[in-house]
Formats: structure tokens, sequence, C-alpha cells
């Protein structure tokens, strides 16, 4: 067998999302990043993965300029030598809004959840749902934050607003109520190999309509 030395075989990278967010709208961009730490050596190389299909593209970041229906799936990469990194859900909507939130989240930490619109739409009063059950009662932006994840912290979640389609108030700006929302079922995971016995909570997300 091939000799690799113990920092080699034993690296594991982590992908990154810019915006931090999942699921996105088909048009939107984002950025998967290859993270290894540690890295003394600073990798040269990197390779990217598809639904365990390899991605002609060897550059430390992956850019998705206006994401199509081609480029979701689970996403993955190496550094150099390194293993393959976990997978990373990309799932692509067509809105017209969706329930966004971070792939992953430690226990402790807070948690953002975000109305996202369309281009050209512009969220306003946006409420926010756990299991059929309103847990804002006043729309202050797109975005709802819960102060620390926890156990309590499972369950479905989903989000409802209203979008104009131009962010000035007044009389110019049209209005609409979106009846379409995207439901986003939290569960809390524990993963060894992953996480070394510090809990995550793993979003995963699936399109309804209302």
């Amino acid at each position: 067998s091939v000799y690799e030395s113990p920092t080699e075989a034993s690296a594991r990278p982590v992908v990154s999302l810019s915006p931090n967010w999942v699921p996105i709208l088909y048009g939107d961009s984002v950025t998967l990043t290859c993270n290894l730490d540690p890295n003394p050596e600073g990798e040269k190389r990197y390779f990217w993965y598809r639904d365990n299909k390899k991605l002609n593209h060897y550059k430390k970041s992956f850019i998705i300029h206006s994401a199509s229906w081609t480029q979701k799936g689970n996403y993955q990469c190496r550094a150099g030598t390194s293993e393959k990194s976990d997978t990373v859900r990309l799932d692509i909507s067509n809105g017209p809004v969706i329930l966004q939130a971070p792939p992953s989240v430690r226990e402790g930490d807070s948690l953002y959840l975000r109305c996202h619109a369309q281009f050209g739409y512009y969220i306003r009063n946006a409420r926010f749902y756990k299991n059929g059950v309103l847990i804002n009662s006043f729309g202050a932006g797109s975005a709802y934050r819960l102060e620390k994840a926890s156990l309590d912290t499972t369950g479905t979640y989903k989000c409802a607003a209203s979008a104009d389609t131009s962010p000035a108030v007044g009389n110019s700006s049209q209005t609409f109520f979106l009846r379409f929302a995207t439901s986003l079922s939290v569960i809390i995971s524990s993963d060894a190999k992953f996480v070394k016995s510090k809990t995550y909570i793993f979003i995963h997300s699936y399109h309804v309509t209302s």
C-alpha cells in the first residue's frame, strides 16, 4: 500500500459557503471554499467533487456566479493528498421565497433563519413558524435569530412574507403576499468522527407549497 504521512492522512478539509445560507435561489451566487486546518505548507492544488464526480476545478474557492439546476448536489473537496471533506448539500429552488439557514450550527451557538426572495423583490413583514406555531409576532426584516441552539431547537420551521418590487416605501412600490415558502427540518445530530463529541445541528431543507 502507498504510505501517507500521518499529517496528510489525518487532515480533513471543511467546505464553507459564502454567503453561509442553504438552500439558495436559482440565479443566486455563492462561493464554496476548501479549508484545511492546520495547513503548514500551504496547499497548492485542490480537488472538487459534486455527487462523487470529480469536477474540472483545482482552486481553493469554487465560485458559482449564477446558480442553475445542474449545480445542485452534494459537494466535497480535497486539498492535495488530504481526505475528502464531509459533504455540504447545495439545493437550488425557484422561489419566489425560501427559508434559509447555515448548513450546520454548533450546539450553543446562535441560529439565524432568513426569508429570502428572488431577485427584484424585497422582503418585509416576514413571519416565522415552528411546527406550525408563530414564533415571532412582528415583522422586522427578513431574519430571525434563535439565541442558543439546543435539543429544543429541533422542529420544522417555515417563513411567510410580503414582498415589494421596490425597496422604497411609497406609492411607487407594489406589494405581494408570497404564498409559497420553504420548510426547514432542524434535527439535532452527533457524529463523533466529524465533530469529535461536539453536537451540531444539521439543517435538512425541502420545498413545500401552501
